[in-house]
């Protein structure tokens, strides 16, 4: 699997190394069991570090702070390292 590069943060209330690396295990689209056994932590213990980055970053939630940690260079996903799947309710649609 490809991996996101993490850049070092320069904004005033920096993220910790840990949020970043959770940033990025989402961006990659790695779930949350997975990333957590990634991190060698608990489930709880990483939704806490993404409840956090959002915190720091002033963010509505996990996506938005992923968002923003993205827009500002924080994290770089790398193109083969997203996932996109396809919608299952395309065809209901109609």
């Amino acid at each position: 699997m490809a991996t996101t590069q993490i850049r070092p943060s320069t904004t005033s209330r920096s993220l910790s190394r840990p949020e970043v690396q959770a940033l990025a295990l989402m961006a990659n689209g790695t779930s949350q069991q997975a990333a957590a056994q990634a991190m060698d932590i608990s489930q709880r213990t990483y939704r806490r570090l993404l409840a956090d980055a959002a915190t720091k970053l002033s963010a509505n939630g996990s996506t938005h702070a992923l968002c923003l940690a993205i827009s500002v260079g924080l994290i770089v996903p790398n193109q083969t390292g997203l996932k996109f799947r396809p919608n299952p309710y395309k065809n209901r649609l109609r």
